[in-house]
């Protein structure tokens, strides 16, 4: 797959594309992804994803609860899916305030698309003014062809982000993980904590979950992958009303089991299930009594025994 980001193509490459914020990469976008391919074969055409590097809410002042899948993330995914080109637009003030017939004239002036297909709530140009019907008007004037595809179900739940973000805060992974078609992950840089958990006997890795949706505070079964190893872990978020004043929200995790510190900058994060909602206990042993009770609960339900 070739990524196109800064550097725009010379030549007008004849293809099949689709456009979208495409968060989450779920199984609906896998669907109209796997549409495009199975055309391109048949045609003999180059298959492109346009999408953006940056979610347009965020630069739209619109509430945005977080990502899904990181920019890195999502190239990852999209090469996986057999793409032939993903063209990352640059979110800002010069693409978010073309119309939406220049959005669309900017993209043919670089790729000669025979034919679109998006899904039936695909919305374009400046503030997101004009939808499908629109764009049907302008595959007559430019002379593109234009499928819509209906928004799919699985479990009772619409295969959309906004929703996958709605079970995740909720704490649902395995149904955000049956929208996805894989378990959700959060990629985050590790940051120096005031090592309160190592005083009472529960060290913690604290990480920035770098603008990615999580659950709502509490604690939750998990894993946390490091060098390609994973390890079973305890995951706080949350506040720690008992031995913080701040309502800053602080992500961390306690690895259980493991005697060695990790000596890592980045590690990965997979939820797995919720344990109990965030309390605010009356004394320290409090705390490390239902910290205890949380590891034993997470180590029988998750965990491989050790």
């Amino acid at each position: 797959m070739k990524v196109i980001y800064e550097t725009l193509p010379s030549r007008r490459i004849e293809c099949i594309a689709t456009v979208g914020v495409f968060d989450g990469i779920h199984l609906g976008h896998r669907f109209i992804i796997s549409k495009i391919k199975k055309e391109c074969q048949h045609k003999k055409l180059a298959s492109l994803v346009i999408t953006f590097d940056h979610p347009p809410e965020l630069f739209l002042k619109k509430p945005f609860s977080g990502y899904i899948t990181n920019l890195k993330e999502k190239e990852r995914l999209m090469s996986n899916s057999g793409i032939d080109y993903l063209w990352v637009l640059k979110t800002g003030p010069s693409v978010l305030k073309l119309t939406g017939e220049e959005f669309i004239a900017h993209i043919l002036k670089y790729f000669k698309v025979t034919k679109f297909i998006v899904g039936e709530d695909f919305r374009f140009g400046y503030r997101g003014r004009h939808d499908i019907y629109y764009l049907e008007h302008l595959a007559q004037k430019y002379e593109f062809d234009l499928s819509v595809v209906k928004k799919r179900k699985k479990s009772g739940f619409v295969m959309s982000s906004s929703i996958i973000r709605h079970l995740i805060q909720k704490g649902d992974f395995k149904e955000a993980e049956r929208l996805l078609g894989r378990k959700y992950i959060v990629h985050g840089n590790v940051i120096k904590g005031i090592g309160i958990g190592k005083k009472i006997g529960f060290p913690t890795i604290n990480f920035s979950p770098a603008k990615h949706v999580l659950p709502a505070p509490g604690v939750y079964a998990g894993y946390v992958r490091v060098a390609k190893k994973s390890y079973c872990a305890a995951i706080n978020i949350g506040i720690r009303p008992t031995v913080s004043k701040s309502k800053r929200v602080v992500a961390e995790a306690h690895i259980i089991n493991l005697k060695k510190k990790l000596a890592t900058k980045t590690i990965t994060v997979g939820f797995l299930g919720k344990v109990r909602k965030e309390k605010k206990f009356s004394s320290l042993k409090g705390l490390q009594r239902a910290i205890k009770n949380d590891i034993k609960t997470i180590r029988k339900r998750y965990c491989i025994p050790s």
